[in-house]
């Protein structure tokens, strides 16, 4: 069994008016054999507590679940929105489910996390999910600084591959909370174990991999901090490194106060197989750099250059060729706020949105990434039959 993903946005201020705009768009049905499924993202200008009561209210006699986090602007098929809810019933996508919420991660929790899911589905404590069957869906904390060490242990317990993202207040990175039906947490998680029809995951970014690479000889992990490369002041590396490209790139010079601007253009990456897993720039000193994604030491990383101007055909390119001649029904996609930022520059976000206006999606522009591991620069997207 297969079928469409309802989905449905509102941009009404009044709580009640939006949550029976969302509930009637959703085309909800109250099956006794079959729970149901609701994800959405709830702008920042919502009251989420407030939100999330309402829904809890409105669902109360049906056999119905939602998770959703705060947003700093969201999309849906075809119309790029700000200060909206936009949402998606899964009912017809997914066979079965299973939800928690947690509040921090560590390895209890996560190996209780994994008993109870696979308790739910019938395997035994020493099975693993078949990856073929059962997908992740993680929805973080985009103030809670612990999504690397969640996704390090999910990674380490489990085969099980989650995607998702991370949680947003229009760039304040003071309260970001998620929802699980009446359950809002700041700084928390949700973990979703799906069993859908039929899924694969997209990731893509575009980034130019430059001739710039350097280990990561200290580090501070839990302060999303670089100290040294190469065993010199990271800081100091990143500028020389950068003013040394764009002179003999584009025959550039670059004072000190320019790097602020640049930093969003010239992250750090992770290369896999060709592939990198970005790490955003906070912040540089000369001493060190911060980041939106910790990176840990003895890591090798490269400079890389955003190709903002090519977002919009790489992620049709990366949507066809996953897509192929397979039916998709149903998209839940996962934007870095700094895409978001350069498709506002290049005027390309309505075009962006327009992407997806052949499936049934719903995404949001967020802080930072989440697939295998927790990355920033980046569109991960979970695609459903």
């Amino acid at each position: 069994m297969s079928g469409n993903g309802k989905i449905a946005y509102t941009v009404k201020k009044d709580i009640k008016e939006a949550v029976n705009e969302i509930l009637e768009g959703l085309e909800l049905e109250n099956t006794k054999d079959k729970r149901g499924l609701i994800v959405c993202f709830v702008s920042y200008s919502y009251n989420l507590d407030n939100f999330a009561s309402e829904m809890s209210k409105s669902l109360e006699n049906k056999n119905i679940d939602f998770i959703g986090c705060m947003s700093c602007g969201e999309f849906i098929s075809g119309l790029s929105l700000e200060n909206s809810i936009v949402a998606i019933n899964l009912l017809t996508n997914v066979m079965d489910y299973y939800i928690e919420l947690i509040d921090t991660p560590s390895v209890e929790k996560i190996d209780q996390f994994l008993a109870n899911a696979k308790s739910h589905f019938g395997l035994s404590h020493q099975e693993d999910f078949d990856i073929s069957q059962y997908v992740g869906l993680i929805l973080s904390g985009g103030t809670s600084l612990k999504e690397e060490t969640m996704m390090n242990i999910l990674s380490a317990k489990s085969d099980l591959i989650f995607v998702g993202g991370s949680s947003a207040d229009n760039f304040e990175f003071k309260y970001a909370p998620v929802i699980y039906n009446s359950l809002v947490k700041d700084k928390g998680f949700v973990l979703c174990v799906l069993k859908p029809y039929g899924y694969q995951i997209i990731k893509t970014q575009s980034m130019s991999i430059l001739p710039y690479s350097y280990t990561v000889t200290k580090a501070d992990f839990n302060n999303k901090a670089i100290l040294e490369l190469d065993y010199k002041p990271a800081g100091l590396v990143y500028k020389n490194a950068l003013r040394d490209y764009l002179k003999s790139t584009y025959n550039l010079e670059i004072k000190d106060e320019d790097f602020d601007k640049l930093k969003i253009r010239y992250p750090l990456g992770i290369v896999v197989e060709g592939q990198p897993f970005v790490r955003s720039v906070k912040d540089i000193f000369d001493d060190k750099m911060t980041f939106y994604c910790a990176i840990e030491e003895g890591s090798q990383v490269n400079l890389l250059e955003s190709r903002s101007k090519d977002i919009v055909t790489d992620t049709i390119s990366a949507l066809y060729d996953t897509v192929k001649d397979d039916k998709y029904s149903a998209l839940i996609a996962f934007n870095c706020g700094y895409r978001k930022l350069e498709l506002l520059e290049n005027s390309q976000l309505p075009e962006y949105a327009d992407i997806f206006s052949s499936i049934n999606t719903i995404g949001f522009h967020t802080y930072g990434e989440q697939y295998i591991t927790h990355i920033n620069h980046t569109l991960t997207a979970l695609l459903l039959k």
